[in-house]
């Protein structure tokens, strides 16, 4: 121990040397193991032992110098992101650090510190070095407001101990690789470092209290003040007050709904940001002012947003040194190697803003040309204005967003901060063209296609971009939909006008469009789920109840909403998937009860999958057949309860009502197969003849309407049918031959082509209609003639033949 004791002092005593670099851990790491096994000396020990003072005196010293750079030198080698967070780091020292026995060594030095005899020449150095390494200890536990009193008194003995006529006293540390300098300015630095963290943490705790008013004018006045030496940190200072500082200014002014203050002193807080961003060099500091910058631009963009007429709150010169500001962020963030996946400053909020001042600026040059105009009165000039907008060139606001995209695209950053910029692009644009302006009559394709580039980067619709030639790849992450940005996507890519059930297919959605549907209809908010009301018109549709139910009132719901469903429907319908049809159209009718098309479709898809089932070789359960029948018919009354004019739909219903009636003639036919009874086969034919008389009485009302209408297009299978229904119901053949004759007539009147020969491929226009008439007035007349076979038939029913 005597060796080790003696090799310290050694090493002590030429402490002003230049030491080689593992030599200072090794002193560090002999002093740890010498530590417990020595006693020092007493503070009233007497002058003869002064060199033992001097010795241990000097070695506990070197230690906690030593022992202090190397926890800074560590903290620096990691470069830690310094947070914006107000409060003070807390103890950055960790759990194994010996900070008991550390403490111990320095209460050793300020009681030798009053010894100065002892030290002779040497005492201001020993006094200024201990407190300095004590304040060290004390930043790097979190004790603020002790650190701040230890460095007021490293002041008070410099200024003390330095002549007034010489340059102040200042040490220098040889060994030390920072902090290694103790002069008047960089202990000044600290304090005031210090200090305003001691502020800052006063100003959050009045910030949570919500005294909002006093945190905003307390941070207003370090704008207000010149800037000092004291507002630069120390690059090795580490100490995240000023980011803190604007942050906090910015929440207390939105909190007080001050948004002109905020958008003010938002544009002064981006300023000093910047430039702090653009001078300092660690990778550390760059990386904190970068998050700064990041919400300090969120905080103008909201203000902005909130309301675009506060940019003229800010005065000319102050707007445009934001504009320049933007532009010079924007060129820091597009200033970096193909190679780099990383955007500088993470955020394109900085395009929204400058599109935001853009729009500004053209819209106060709009402002004085209609006041120039009014005030001059020159006539016309708002239209030559209309047409030069046509024909000139597309506005800078507006050419912002393409440029943008085109751009950050490349680097697959178009919709980094969760596409906030490519949201805005499709919100102007479509306002734009929902106005029909002469920009939006001029560029019309252009924007189309702008927005369809946008929705394909954000949620990759369409999904085949082969089909869509002007897409690009941007390989940007995508967006997850959401409910909010849902009515923006569907009013895009909906039809212009909703398909009708008897429309054609091409008038449906496409393929592409019924999966972003259906990604949509998964968004649907629980209170506008109309499947909490699908039960209630299901038992209505299958007959549970009579009397239809009344339903929630649903003019509050999204317009989006009320339109999905009967879309999804309609393409299911026309793509003759009839089950999901069913489905899509029930919970529309659910939305909106009085749509004739949804109706309409529940009807016509029942009676498809009915006829589907009656056609096929597999074996039938009549029953059930029956039960579906009964839902289907009572979808086609409600559909003509709503409208009953509508002829297509009369037809549909007849032909319905028709079908199910030549299934029961089929049965009644093979009764003796079917093994009927009296009973089972009375039943059907009351059923067949109630089924008769309602497609009678479904032709007779389709002729109406397309009399009403003055429209004959189908007259001619009205007619037919009703032929065909009034010789089953046994009417004389004056009726039903009358009814034919009629068809016969109305083909006629659409010039029917009546050839020798039909070609069965390509028959000419209703060759085959014509010719399946003749045939039915022939063989209804031969089988009227054949009953009378062996007695004479009435004269006047001749006469009708």
């Amino acid at each position: 121990m005597d060796l080790m004791e003696d090799y310290l002092w050694e090493l002590s005593s030429r402490e002003d040397l230049l030491w080689p670099p593992r030599l200072c851990d090794i002193f560090v790491d002999v002093y740890k193991s010498l530590r417990p096994h020595i006693e020092r000396p007493s503070i009233f020990t007497g002058h003869e032992e002064a060199a033992n003072i001097l010795r241990h005196s000097m070695s506990t010293l070197l230690y906690c110098e030593f022992m202090m750079d190397k926890v800074v030198v560590a903290k620096a080698q990691a470069q830690p992101s310094a947070s914006v967070s107000p409060r003070s780091p807390g103890n950055q020292l960790g759990p194994e650090f010996p900070s008991a026995q550390f403490g111990c060594d320095l209460e050793f030095l300020a009681q030798m510190s009053v010894r100065e005899g002892v030290f002779e020449e040497k005492w201001v150095p020993f006094v200024l070095r201990s407190f300095w390494a004590e304040a060290r200890f004390l930043m790097l536990s979190g004790e603020t407001e002790s650190a701040v009193q230890v460095l007021e008194n490293v002041l008070s003995r410099i200024d003390y101990e330095s002549p007034p006529d010489k340059q102040p006293v200042t040490i220098r540390i040889t060994n030390c690789k920072m902090n290694d300098v103790i002069s008047r300015e960089f202990v000044q630095e600290q304090l005031e470092s210090l200090q305003r963290c001691q502020s800052l943490e006063e100003v959050h705790r009045l910030f949570e209290l919500g005294r909002y008013k006093v945190v905003a004018d307390l941070l207003i006045q370090t704008f207000k003040k010149p800037a000092s030496r004291g507002r630069k940190l120390h690059a090795k200072a580490n100490i995240p007050e000023r980011h803190a500082q604007l942050i906090l200014l910015q929440e207390s002014l939105w909190k007080l709904k001050d948004y002109s203050g905020c958008l003010i002193w938002g544009e002064a807080s981006l300023n000093e940001a910047l430039n702090e961003y653009l001078s300092v060099t660690s990778s550390a500091l760059k990386c904190d002012w970068s998050n700064t910058i990041v919400i300090v631009l969120s905080d103008i963009h909201r203000c902005i947003k909130h309301d675009m007429g506060l940019l003229g709150c800010l005065e000319s010169p102050k707007l445009t040194r934001m504009a320049h500001n933007i532009i010079k962020l924007i060129n820091v963030q597009m200033d970096v190697s193909e190679s780099s996946n990383e955007m500088a400053v993470p955020t394109v909020l900085s395009w929204n803003i400058l599109y935001y001042i853009l729009k500004h600026e053209e819209d106060k040059i709009q402002l004085l040309a209609a006041r120039s105009e009014s005030q001059s009165g020159v006539a016309g000039f708002g239209e030559a204005g209309k047409t030069a907008g046509m024909t000139g060139a597309m506005p800078s606001s507006l050419m912002l967003f393409f440029t943008a995209h085109e751009h950050l695209g490349r680097r697959s950053w178009c919709t980094l901060s969760d596409g906030v910029l490519l949201y805005l692009f499709v919100d102007v644009v479509m306002q734009e063209l929902s106005k029909k302006s002469a920009t939006a009559n001029a560029f019309h394709e252009d924007l189309n296609n702008g927005i369809e580039q946008c929705f394909y980067c954000l949620y990759g619709h369409p999904h085949r971009r082969g089909k869509v030639k002007h897409l690009q790849e941007h390989n940007a992450k995508q967006v997850s939909l959401t409910w909010d940005n849902c009515k923006q996507v569907f009013d895009f890519f909906k039809p212009q006008y909703l398909p009708g059930f008897d429309s054609y297919k091409a008038s449906t959605v496409s393929s592409e469009l019924e999966v972003l549907l259906k990604s949509i209809t998964a968004l649907v908010p629980p209170d506008q789920d109309p499947s909490n009301m699908e039960t209630t018109i299901t038992a209505y549709i299958d007959g549970s109840v009579d009397t239809f139910p009344t339903l929630p009132d649903t003019s509050n719901f999204s317009p989006l909403v009320l339109e999905v469903y009967y879309l999804l429907g309609d393409y299911y319908f026309k793509n003759k998937e009839f089950s999901k049809a069913i489905r899509y159209y029930t919970l529309d009718a659910c939305l909106n009860p009085d749509r004739l098309d949804s109706w309409a479709g529940l009807a016509l898809s029942r009676s498809t999958q009915i006829e589907q089932r009656i056609n096929s070789c597999e074996p039938k359960n009549e029953s059930t057949i029956q039960k579906r029948a009964a839902s289907s018919l009572r979808c086609f009354k409600r559909a003509l309860e709503i409208d009953a004019s509508n002829s297509a739909l009369w037809i549909e219903y007849g032909s319905c009502v028709y079908m199910l009636q030549s299934n029961i003639s089929r049965q009644l036919k093979k009764s003796s197969q079917f093994v009927l009874s009296d009973e089972a086969t009375e039943a059907l034919a009351k059923r067949k003849k109630e089924l008769l008389e309602t497609a009678k009485n479904c032709y007779e009302s389709a002729s109406r309407c397309e009399e009403d209408c003055r429209r004959a297009d189908e007259m001619w299978l009205n007619h037919y049918l009703l032929g065909k229904i009034t010789h089953k119901l046994g009417y004389s053949p004056a009726v039903y031959l009358d009814h034919l004759y009629q068809s016969l007539q109305h083909l006629y009147e659409m010039n029917a082509v009546y050839p020798r020969r039909i070609l069965y491929h390509s028959p000419p226009k209703l060759s085959i209609e014509s010719l399946e008439l003749y045939y039915k007035i022939h063989a209804l007349s031969m089988k009227y003639l054949l009953k009378y076979e062996d007695t004479p038939a009435p004269k006047d029913e001749l006469r009708a033949i």
